[in-house]
């Protein structure tokens, strides 16, 4: 694709808002069994699934591709099945984009430019499912209909621009919201083919995914770009993709006697260390850890005591956190320490900021 003055549109850099399209990325985990009820990100960074209804489900990254140019794709399969929708039940996943990078579209305004949003999907029945668009006051949304069959086809759906609306500018909001549709209720579906007041991440004429058990659902390749065609999947390093996602969501350690702290003694048994983010985060993100024991407090060259807990978050900022922990080492005042994983590696620390 040529654009204006023979420019490869194609090579053009960092035209794709969707960030983790290629499903490359997996902090947290590579499958989960079971997933319910709630709203969570449980798998692929950045992609949140968004479940209500008596069915659940099993995610995973999968190996399944569409051609040699993807590693991998979202896999859903159906665990117990919801054939019988409540008005209230949906299944979907989704992705915010942040408003700082959607701000180019100049949504709620007279000069709302089109936006393609492509992507390689199939399915192990035929059966239509939705792409949705939406605002973050959830007051305004456009769905699209896809027809998946069991063969892999790439897809590309047109948006216009919406010219009405509340939309976040040029903040750390969510921008635009990206859903795609398994199975809904009356509650949040609507018609297709035009922009809406409506608070609704479905099309009244999909298809309900969850009627049939163990059915499965692919994904890949998820583009959204300015601009009513569709190019090439921006192919990026998995580096700069694991630092995209890394602004949203950090994880520390989960590798044998990785050190992932320095600090520095409180009392002869509480310490305090300091993390540096290896990217500016989206806002001041939350802490959590699996269990605490699962970490050691290192001190004296070779000593090493397991943690009894994290007591506080002294210091949260979109660069660096702040931690204090208590330990049963017999520790000097003011003595240097580090926060270690213990020798099984499988401690973790999560920071997040996502959407």
């Amino acid at each position: 694709n040529q654009g204006t003055g023979g420019i490869a549109i194609d090579g053009m850099p960092h035209r794709n808002l969707i960030i983790n399209g290629n499903f490359a990325i997996c902090q947290r985990a590579t499958s989960t069994t079971g997933t319910s009820t709630g709203g969570a990100y449980n798998l692929a960074d950045r992609w949140k699934e968004v479940i209500q209804g008596g069915g659940t489900v099993n995610i995973a990254q999968d190996t399944a591709v569409p051609n040699e140019t993807f590693g991998f794709s979202y896999k859903w399969t159906v665990n117990a099945t919801d054939s019988s929708l409540a008005a209230s039940d949906y299944y979907n996943v989704s992705q915010m984009i942040e408003g700082f990078n959607a701000v180019q579209l100049a949504f709620g305004t007279a000069d709302a430019k089109s936006v393609t949003v492509s992507f390689w999907a199939k399915t192990s029945l035929s059966i239509t499912l939705a792409c949705v668009l939406g605002n973050n006051a959830n007051n305004r949304a456009y769905a699209q209909d896809f027809a998946c069959t069991t063969s892999w086809q790439r897809f590309e759906l047109t948006f216009p621009g919406d010219t009405s609306g509340t939309w976040v500018g040029a903040t750390n909001g969510s921008g635009l919201r990206v859903t795609f549709s398994l199975a809904s209720g009356a509650t949040r579906d609507f018609s297709t083919g035009s922009w809406q007041a409506e608070n609704g991440w479905a099309s009244t004429s999909q298809g309900n995914f969850m009627t049939n058990s163990s059915a499965t659902f692919n994904i890949t390749g998820v583009q959204v770009e300015v601009g009513p065609t569709m190019t090439d999947f921006e192919q990026r390093s998995y580096g700069s993709e694991l630092a995209r996602c890394q602004r949203y969501f950090h994880r520390l350690g989960e590798v044998a006697n990785e050190v992932v702290a320095f600090g520095g003694s409180d009392t002869t048994s509480n310490a305090t260390w300091w993390f540096q983010f290896p990217v500016e985060m989206r806002a001041a993100p939350t802490q959590s850890e699996n269990t605490v024991n699962l970490f050691d407090c290192l001190y004296n060259g070779t000593s090493r005591t397991a943690m009894n807990s994290f007591d506080a978050t002294i210091i949260s900022t979109l660069n660096c956190h702040m931690l204090s922990g208590l330990s049963s080492a017999s520790l000097a005042d003011n003595q240097p320490t580090w926060l270690a994983v213990d020798s099984g590696g499988t401690g973790y620390i999560d920071f997040d900021a996502e959407l």
